[in-house]
């Protein structure tokens, strides 16, 4: 994840609001008290600081009544890239493998919801947003 954020995405952004941790690398964003030690490490030269709070906030007050409850494939596609589809809609999107993989194992009892294939993939622990990564166009 630290290689991809450094050297794929070449950005790693804190939120601006010391009170809350958030960090991203511009596809995906995290909340937390604390991160794995090599994404600690990392987030001490961060690339820049943004505002991230409001647009999380924005987000969990639409979440349940845009997004519904969706799965990650098992498997890649033929783009490889792993599927995430609704549950109980059409609505499907592409992640890249890296994030499913770091999801299933930071959030292991997590809800993973979607809206459609441009809007973020929510990663939901007791009704709250922990991170969530946008799908792959």
């Amino acid at each position: 994840m630290v290689t991809h954020a450094k050297v794929s995405r070449g950005k790693i952004i804190l939120d601006a609001d010391e009170a809350t941790r958030i960090w991203s690398d511009g596809a995906f964003l995290e909340l937390g008290e604390t991160f794995p030690d090599p994404i600690e490490e990392m987030l001490a030269t961060p690339t820049h600081t943004h505002d991230i709070s409001p647009f999380l906030a924005d987000l969990n007050s639409r979440m349940d009544s845009e997004w519904t409850d969706a799965r990650f494939a098992t498997g890649l596609n033929e783009s490889a890239l792993v599927d995430v589809q609704s549950l109980t809609s059409k609505a499907s999107s592409q992640i890249e493998p890296l994030y499913r993989d770091y999801i299933r194992v930071r959030f292991p009892n997590a809800t993973i919801r979607i809206k459609d294939s441009t809007s973020p993939i929510l990663v939901v622990i007791d009704g709250a947003i922990r991170a969530s990564v946008m799908p792959k166009q």
